[in-house]
């Protein structure tokens, strides 16, 4: 009797009804598109530092995280080919020869990330050889270089350019070789374009004389979800001279980011669901002044005050649900939109790739953004509800039948 005497009731005032859920429906709509578009905004972060550099294990020798010079390098590196073989999970790996040094054209000179690298092994673990936009990826000859397109601006050196690296080398000396412009790469990440340069790791390990000896095995598991597990094994078959570090050491600011964007979006459900709450406060309690007679008739005749106070409720319940389900499928439909073009930022580029965010980003729906989303607006519904509801129940049947 309640669900049928509430149902009829939210449709005794339609334009009323239909307004605050319209308010409903935008809230809601908000919710889900805001929730996937900042999904979408971090993961894209988080794709494209994991897949330009950051891989999702790195191997170091102990003591390399403290302190990056060449003297931590490992001088005997253990096999990429062993460590792929040690778990089916592993995807790839690339051995890296990296220094912080000096890159000098005739014009300019800036600091750098020097970066060896085996051109088909990294081709295999990261992306960067997608993002030539001049010129070739390394072709294995000695002396190539591979720069970014805002690194080449800056030194005033273009394809088939010369220019001088400059490192600190193994014996503490200072080792410089020449090499030649053959790429220009551009990522969407501004900040790692301004310093990264990529050479043969065989050219890099000559200019800081340190031979075989390699800083780092960037690793790419099959699935993300087996990182842990495969961290876990490595450092059982590496042993303590080596440190085994996942993305979530390697970009702790961006995970804390991720990590953070629940409770981040639980704060925008509230603020909606506080600007929903008058709404409904105040159409209830409008609703309960318009029908004061027909409860105190309802009182006289003998139903109870909980029965009066769970219909207001249940009248509530009925708009947020209705409201909910509405702007929860008009959200979907957006986000199934954007799903397939993405959401073209362009105009906001520049800044976007000062945070490794790419102009395009595509929304990702959670269905757990989509549950809390329900579970916040139903409750907010039903808790508006209470203030009304306790005044109908107040009433005094003789008083509200001759309530004018």
């Amino acid at each position: 009797m309640i669900i049928r005497l509430a149902w009829r009731n939210i449709w005794r005032n339609k334009r009323r009804s239909v307004i605050i859920m319209i308010s409903i429906i935008v809230g809601v709509t908000a919710i889900e598109v805001t929730d996937s578009l900042t999904r979408g905004l971090l993961f894209s972060m988080f794709e494209n530092q994991v897949g330009q550099h950051a891989c999702h294990v790195q191997i170091h020798k102990a003591g390399y995280g403290d302190d990056r010079v060449v003297g931590n390098f490992m001088n005997d590196p253990p096999d990429i080919r062993s460590i792929i073989s040690v778990s089916p999970e592993i995807n790839s790996a690339s051995e890296r020869t990296i220094s912080y040094g000096l890159v000098s054209s005739p014009t300019n000179s800036t600091g750098a990330t020097i970066i060896g690298i085996n051109p088909p092994d990294e081709m295999r673990t990261t992306t960067i050889y997608r993002s030539i936009v001049e010129g070739s990826y390394l072709t294995g000859k000695n002396n190539e270089a591979l720069i970014s397109k805002k690194l080449s601006e800056i030194l005033g050196a273009g394809i088939g350019d010369k220019i001088v690296m400059m490192a600190t080398s193994a014996d503490g000396t200072i080792g410089s070789e020449m090499f030649r412009i053959i790429g220009l790469y551009k990522t969407v990440s501004s900040s790692f374009d301004r310093i990264n340069v990529y050479i043969l790791k065989n050219d890099a390990a000559a200019m800081l004389r340190v031979k075989n000896a390699v800083a780092e095995i960037a690793v790419i598991t099959n699935n993300i979800d087996s990182v842990s597990a495969v961290q876990a094994k490595l450092k059982d078959y590496l042993g303590k001279g080596y440190e085994v570090t996942t993305y979530r050491d390697i970009l702790p600011n961006l995970m804390v980011q991720l990590d953070m964007t629940e409770n981040s979006m639980l704060i925008f459900y509230f603020i909606i669901g506080l600007a929903i709450v008058f709404g409904i406060v105040n159409m209830m309690l409008m609703s309960v002044f318009e029908r004061i007679n027909e409860f105190g008739v309802l009182k006289a005749i003998g139903m109870k005050n909980g029965t009066l106070f769970r219909l207001i409720l249940t009248e509530s319940f009925f708009i947020g649900l209705l409201g909910s389900v509405f702007g929860s499928l008009i959200g979907t439909g957006i986000n199934a939109v954007w799903m397939k073009t993405g959401l073209d930022f362009s105009t906001f580029s520049e800044g976007l790739a000062e945070f490794g965010m790419g102009a395009v980003v595509y929304p990702i729906v959670s269905e757990w953004g989509i549950v809390q989303a329900f579970i916040v607006i139903l409750t907010v519904s039903i808790v508006a509800a209470v203030y009304p509801a306790y005044r109908a129940m107040k009433l005094e049947p003789i008083s509200a039948i001759r309530y004018v």
